[in-house]
């Protein structure tokens, strides 16, 4: 199923100041989640989230690129360049984090993705095609039941990506594989 991306403009309340963005997403909602998720990641205090919804609003040049980009981008950040148009705005990146899939209670794989969001897509792509089978399955904080040497080694994955699905091996540590 192929989300139906919007463009929403936030304006927020920092611990830094006021910070105008815009945002591709399918939703109010999950516009409001994404910008709390990044501060979090990155430590910064948000007091007041508003968005609107622009998308809608834009006509003329203002509009270059703007259906690419939302048929196209992740839920992310998005810039818009005058000579280029709207692009996804790359520069603004979470960190990378291990995720820990379970299928029925039983551990599938660890994916590295910045978020839930992204790791649940890296997961679905590595099993392609899975010819119309449903799966359900939980996404949970990879990090918890690693032993000590396994965290240390996951510092360089996370710090360089790619995100990918993982897997430990005792001699060799973490190695990372994009999905497909």
């Amino acid at each position: 199923m192929i989300l139906e991306m919007n463009l929403y403009e936030a304006e927020m309340v920092t611990e830094n100041g006021s910070e105008q963005i815009n945002v591709v997403a399918p939703s109010h909602e999950r516009s409001i989640d994404f910008i709390r998720e990044y501060y979090r990641q990155t430590g910064v205090r948000v007091t007041k989230i508003v968005t609107r919804r622009i998308d809608t609003e834009l006509k003329g040049r203002d509009r270059l690129r703007l259906d690419d980009l939302l048929h196209t981008a992740p839920i992310c950040f998005a810039a818009y360049c005058p000579p280029i148009g709207w692009l996804a705005d790359q520069t603004a990146t979470l960190p990378l984090r291990l995720f820990k899939i379970e299928v029925s209670g039983k551990l599938a794989d660890f994916v590295v993705a910045p978020n839930t969001d992204v790791a649940s897509a890296v997961w679905a792509a590595s099993l392609m095609p899975f010819e119309g089978e449903v799966r359900q399955f939980n996404i949970l904080d990879g990090a918890l039941g690693l032993t000590e040497h396994q965290r240390k080694c996951l510092s360089s994955v996370l710090g360089f990506g790619p995100a990918g699905i993982a897997t430990w091996d005792g001699e060799e540590g973490w190695t990372v594989r994009s999905p497909g």
